[in-house]
């Protein structure tokens, strides 16, 4: 194995492959929120928490990705990536261990 797990915490040794099959007790739970409130749709690896504004409306959604390889998440409104400033709408590539905070605007119904 070319890591040592110590309390959950993996420590990669010099010059050897990481193993990412670490056992986290949150991925036990229901798929990780494979839908987030109907804004985002993503795939077990990825880990997604909600949060809103409660005067705005403002959805936050945070996309983790647990994995080392890219993932594609599905946003189903448009959102703007508050790291980059990015706009996204349809489907989005995640990078491996990469991470989005997302802003998507109260809809006016």
């Amino acid at each position: 194995m070319g890591q040592q797990v110590r309390d959950g915490i993996a420590k990669a040794r010099p010059n050897a492959a990481v193993d990412v099959s670490i056992d986290r007790p949150w991925r036990r739970h229901a798929a990780l929120f494979p839908l987030a409130d109907g804004i985002v749709r993503a795939p077990a690896e990825v880990e997604l928490a909600l949060r809103r504004h409660a005067d705005t409306g403002e959805a936050f959604i945070f996309a983790l990705n647990y994995s080392g390889h890219t993932v594609t998440l599905h946003l189903q409104r448009k959102a703007v990536d508050l790291l980059s400033g990015n706009s996204f709408e349809g489907d989005v590539e995640l990078e491996p261990y990469g991470v989005l905070v997302l802003m998507v605007t109260a809809c006016k119904e």
